[in-house]
């Protein structure tokens, strides 16, 4: 698919079309259209709406949940990277860490649920990110990054602690 600020050219082999600026497209994925009927066994639909990724390249708001200004701690400089990053492209930026009310100067909220407002982007900096990614689903939040460690590099011990991984 090609965009320009004219409108969209679709490449779907079967139907080639030029969509004009404001207009809607229907609902599609990878070209087929998404019909309400196309779902599966256990009633997901099929094929997922296309995101926004203009939300994750230049989000409007970013939470950084782990968030630190200890020096000494990986966390800390990922924090610094990212409240500079945040800054280039314009986007506000909420520290999360239970522990602390300000990180470089910033407020800090003790959890996703505290959040003043609902985020484009949240950046996971613990070391177990799985009960934070369920809490950024209930949050709405669009996207999410993870650093996290300690899974299958770790050795044997670590690979058993990955989602969904068989019993040793």
């Amino acid at each position: 698919m090609l965009g320009s600020t004219h409108g969209t050219l679709t490449t779907d082999s079967r139907r080639a079309r030029v969509i004009a600026c404001g207009e809607q497209p229907g609902p599609a994925v990878h070209g087929r259209p998404a019909d309400v009927d196309d779902l599966d066994v256990s009633g997901r639909p099929l094929y997922a709406g296309v995101p926004d990724l203009d939300r994750f390249f230049r989000p409007e708001s970013v939470a950084v949940i782990g968030a630190s200004d200890a020096e000494g701690r990986p966390n800390t400089g990922i924090t610094r990277q990212l409240m500079a990053w945040a800054g280039r492209v314009g986007a506000r930026l909420h520290p999360v860490h239970p522990n602390r009310t300000t990180v470089f100067g910033v407020p800090c909220f003790p959890s996703v649920a505290d959040l003043p407002e609902q985020v484009d982007l949240a950046v996971v900096l613990v070391a177990d990110p799985l009960p934070v990614i369920e809490q950024l689903a209930e949050a709405k939040v669009k996207f999410a990054v993870a650093f996290a460690s300690g899974f299958a590099e770790t050795g044997e011990e670590g690979r058993w602690r990955r989602p969904n991984s068989p019993p040793p």
